[in-house]
């Protein structure tokens, strides 16, 4: 939803559909239901929808993190795969061969590139951090 109100400003009239929402006995599923219409019109230009899914939104308590929480994820991730293969496959290799200082060499220049290592087992799971 971030990303359909993204440079969005506040509609000055609450959606009708969601406060007829709120006003049955506070029926949040449904407002989100129609919140979430609301989004994909945003995110297939409907500027007029991502300004109500903005006010929605503030009304509801939501999407109030923005500013703190989303700009902080990158909004491309460039992993070259085959070389953080390539340095586990490395990594292990030390590993086995006890070679404990050169193993920790290569999970430290994972770790530059923002890649986390978890050794489950005999496996070894990456991921971006």
């Amino acid at each position: 939803w971030y990303k359909a109100i993204d440079g969005v400003v506040f509609s000055e009239n609450l959606p009708d559909e969601i406060i007829e929402a709120l006003d049955d006995d506070l029926n949040t599923t449904l407002a989100i239901v129609h919140m979430d219409r609301l989004a994909n019109e945003a995110l297939d230009g409907n500027e007029q929808a991502a300004r109500k899914l903005k006010s929605a939104g503030w009304l509801m308590g939501l999407l109030a993190s923005k500013d703190w929480e989303y700009d902080r994820v990158p909004k491309e991730k460039k992993v070259d795969v085959s070389l953080i293969e390539k340095l586990i496959s490395k990594r292990n290799k030390a590993r086995i061969a006890k070679d404990f200082g050169r193993a920790d060499e290569i999970r430290q220049e994972l770790a530059d590139m923002d890649i986390v290592l978890e050794d489950k087992d005999d496996t070894t799971i990456w991921r971006y951090d």
